[in-house]
């Protein structure tokens, strides 16, 4: 079942890494690059799974959105969502997103815990700066404004890419 996406307004930060345009000028937010073969698995590959585990959070799952993934090989939570938990209470989820470098190798470990720093970006993507819901009547929750006081818990997903090119 298909979800419409809620997503705060402050899911989008500002990106560690930029890119800018020589010719505009513009600067754009990179979230990957690969240089060697290799580095197409381990960032590219791993990009699209971060990105389509965040998709899945929020379309499939019916998840609002309150961090996007800033890019693979970066420190911290991989994206951040908030969700009712089977008893209808709503919990902050901080995703770890894992994929494995070919079809035939290991995942990696998840962690066991959550981490200060992440549950400091929990935090902040819940703070009244960045939690800016603007949903339409329809969709509007009663819990949604007391997603600060909301429990925070780890989630951790593993996706596999299958060979050949990547879907766009």
């Amino acid at each position: 079942m298909s979800h419409p996406a809620l997503e705060s307004a402050g899911a989008e930060i500002p990106s560690r890494r930029l890119h800018t345009d020589p010719l505009s000028g513009q600067s754009f937010p990179v979230s990957a690059r690969a240089e060697t073969d290799r580095s197409f698995i381990t960032a590219i590959r791993a990009d699209i799974g971060e990105a389509e585990a965040y998709k899945q959070a929020l379309h499939r799952r019916g998840g609002i959105g309150l961090q996007r993934p800033l890019g693979v090989n970066v420190s911290g939570v991989d994206f951040i969502t908030a969700a009712r938990n089977p008893k209808g209470q709503m919990e902050i989820i901080v995703t770890d997103v894992k994929t494995r470098a070919t079809p035939t190798s290991r995942f990696p470990s998840a962690k066991k815990t959550i981490p200060g720093t992440w549950s400091s970006e929990a935090d902040q993507a819940t703070s009244a700066a960045r939690l800016r819901l603007n949903n339409p009547p329809s969709r509007r929750r009663s819990a949604t404004p007391s997603l600060p006081d909301a429990s925070v818990c780890a989630n951790s997903t593993s996706i596999t890419r299958p060979r050949g090119r990547a879907r766009s």
